[in-house]
């Protein structure tokens, strides 16, 4: 759930001042902290990344209405959530790069990441306390559903056995939900209207979906230095990402022992994927679930906000070309 498979992000000037106050307001929230905790904390940043999460609800919020207090606060939850689960993901995949500095883990624990993480949520949960009833329950639900669909990847990697469907329900959940979410309260906190709310909610899903497995392939092709965090780690871990499930069913190595042979060499694999099509099969998967988004976003009103959401589909579609 990375942000890596994207090199370069725009910064859209057009909610540059939005995205300054939830970056403010992401540093306030660990300034009242005990400072016993200061030292783990100077080691972590909770701005860090893209921020493509906030600049997704501000986008939402501006495109449908405008933006007032509440968006900047769930833009800063999110984030919270997001950076949540990097700190676990990077327990449960060993780690030891995250946007070019130490993860936690590697320089402190695991059981220190872990706690960070925990603490976070915390945090973000301290944010949603005024907020009606119905943004707590979708937050709530974002979060469950993150949840599952990392125990879910755990539990049938596993197995060794994995469908392309039951691939796809995972990154909807532990990846492409939180996507939607962003873009579902950034609409619905500007009261936009159902049909335009939903609209903007499968664009987060579709876009989501096409950002998870661009990211899976970048695992695959990219080095450490391109993506500014510990390369082949889906690999060594023995996930099975949407190439290597498309492999697995075309050419039917489907031996355990050969498969982990082959997630064990890098090199190997990569070529191996390229040989079979199975890389060629992911890119073509991704770049249709753009063009969902797209289609999306042709559904809300015409402005400079909604080009700019039209936009991060042509990143990920410039990103899968270079794959």
């Amino acid at each position: 759930m990375s942000d890596s498979s994207i090199k370069s992000c725009p910064k859209f000037d057009c909610i540059e001042p939005e995205l300054e106050q939830v970056e403010n307001l992401l540093e306030q929230c660990l300034l009242d902290t005990d400072t016993q905790l200061k030292p783990i904390l100077d080691d972590y940043s909770p701005k860090g990344g893209k921020m493509l999460r906030p600049k997704m609800v501000l986008l939402a919020s501006k495109a449908l209405g405008q933006i007032n207090e509440n968006h900047i606060r769930i833009a800063a939850i999110l984030q919270m959530l997001h950076n949540a689960t990097l700190l676990h993901d990077d327990v449960i995949d060993g780690g030891k790069v995250r946007r070019g500095r130490p993860t936690i883990n590697a320089k402190w624990s695991n059981a220190a990441a872990v706690l960070l993480g925990d603490f976070l949520i915390s945090k973000m949960f301290t944010l949603c306390t005024d907020f009606p009833g119905e943004v707590t329950a979708i937050l709530a639900d974002v979060t469950s559903r993150i949840c599952q669909g990392e125990l879910a990847q755990s539990l049938r990697d596993d197995s060794g056995k994995i469908t392309q469907d039951e691939y796809l329900k995972i990154i909807e959940n532990k990846t492409a939900s939180l996507f939607q979410c962003c873009c579902l309260l950034g609409a619905k906190l500007s009261e936009a209207s159902k049909e335009d709310t939903d609209a903007a909610a499968q664009f987060g899903l579709n876009w989501g979906m096409a950002f998870q497995i661009a990211d899976d392939l970048s695992d695959i092709t990219a080095n450490e230095n391109d993506t500014g965090k510990t390369a082949g780690r889906d690999a060594a871990g023995a996930k099975l990402t949407l190439p290597v499930i498309h492999y697995v069913e075309n050419v039917g190595n489907n031996n355990h022992d050969n498969l982990q042979q082959l997630l064990a060499d890098k090199h190997r694999l990569k070529q191996t994927l390229m040989a079979a099509g199975s890389i060629g099969y992911a890119q073509d998967t991704a770049t249709k679930y753009i063009h969902r988004a797209q289609q999306n976003i042709g559904l809300l009103p015409k402005n400079d906000y909604t080009t700019c959401l039209n936009q991060f589909g042509d990143f990920i579609i410039d990103q899968i070309k270079l794959l």
